[in-house]
């Protein structure tokens, strides 16, 4: 059983290490849901776009966007900004 547990902690390190090979230095890897919302647009995964004001922001599907800007963070439609 530890060779599988030992094989399984190294493939997931090795995905772990090629999800963030596409990504530029610092951003987070980590995806975000949002599962209930007053529009389905707003709702599904939101992963890594861009950085904004120093930290991590993210999109879904349906160009929503989740980032903060000075200090506050913000869940809307990327086309207005």
């Amino acid at each position: 059983m530890t060779s599988f547990k030992s094989t399984l902690a190294l493939l997931i390190t090795l995905f772990s290490t090629a999800l963030a090979a596409d990504l530029p230095e610092g951003a987070d890897t980590q995806s975000y849901y949002i599962c209930s919302a007053h529009s389905p647009d707003y709702l599904g995964k939101f992963t890594f776009k861009d950085f904004q004001d120093g930290a991590s922001s993210y999109v879904n599907e349906e160009s929503i966007g989740l980032w903060r800007h000075k200090g506050f963070w913000y869940l809307g439609d990327y086309a207005t900004w």
